[in-house]
């Protein structure tokens, strides 16, 4: 069973898989930048929607880049947000000519302790050096965020969170530089369930994660996946 491999062959069907992932949801993977500034985003449908994190944007109807895998820049503009629980939405400019890769939604509340995640982004959009980044993990705590193992760096904030299905489970929001090991997400559900604000560029609120007391609690957080995956 590649989802809690025992064995070397075990191993290999989940690099299998993960590869089989990668080569399916890497395209869908951008750069937002705007400024000076930028993150990443993944593209969620045709028409040219990215979803990102609120700090990324920072706010609505500002004009932006989306730079794609191979360094096609598109023209956008930021659209709704929810600063609380840190995602946004970004609408880019498609070409007719032009054929995006998107990547389906999960549901978030499956990604419990010991899950296997797959986490990208494409910090500076340097498709030059490589092409977007990718990191594989296990969800290591479970409470409004979802924090894996899956090391990150600031460029992959807005970047997505996979599934072993292939499917965006959550944004990635907060890196310590610090601790390399605490790398928070914000899970997809709430941002799904307000998608049609956020596309009508609203701003919203609502109670979302704290990221405060992770350092002091990030070797509880590890105890718990490895009796979780004892168990």
């Amino acid at each position: 069973d590649y989802l809690n491999p025992q064995n070397i062959e075990q191993f290999k069907a989940l690099e299998a898989k993960i590869k089989q992932i990668i080569e399916k949801v890497r395209t869908a993977v951008v750069c937002v930048k705007i400024g000076r500034g930028s993150g990443s985003g993944t593209f969620i449908s045709e028409d040219g929607w990215v979803i990102t994190a609120a700090h990324v944007t920072r706010q609505a109807n500002m004009p932006c880049q989306i730079i794609l895998h191979d360094g096609t820049t598109l023209q956008a503009t930021t659209q709704g947000f929810n600063r609380t629980l840190d995602f946004a939405l970004v609408k880019a400019v498609v070409p007719e000519n032009l054929k995006i890769t998107t990547v389906p939604t999960g549901d978030s509340d499956k990604m419990t302790t010991g899950r296997w995640v797959i986490s990208m982004g494409h910090p500076l959009g340097k498709f030059k050096d490589r092409p977007p980044v990718v990191r594989t993990g296990r969800v290591i705590m479970r409470s409004r965020m979802i924090v894996s193992d899956a090391p990150l760096i600031s460029g992959d904030s807005g970047g997505p969170m996979f599934n072993l299905d292939g499917q965006i489970v959550g944004i990635n929001v907060s890196i310590s530089i610090q601790n390399p090991r605490i790398n928070n997400t914000t899970p997809i559900n709430p941002a799904v369930q307000q998608l049609d604000d956020l596309k009508a560029g609203k701003s919203l609120s609502g109670t979302g994660p704290s990221v405060s007391g992770y350092d002091n609690g990030i070797e509880e957080a590890y105890k718990i996946r490895d009796k979780a995956l004892k168990d």
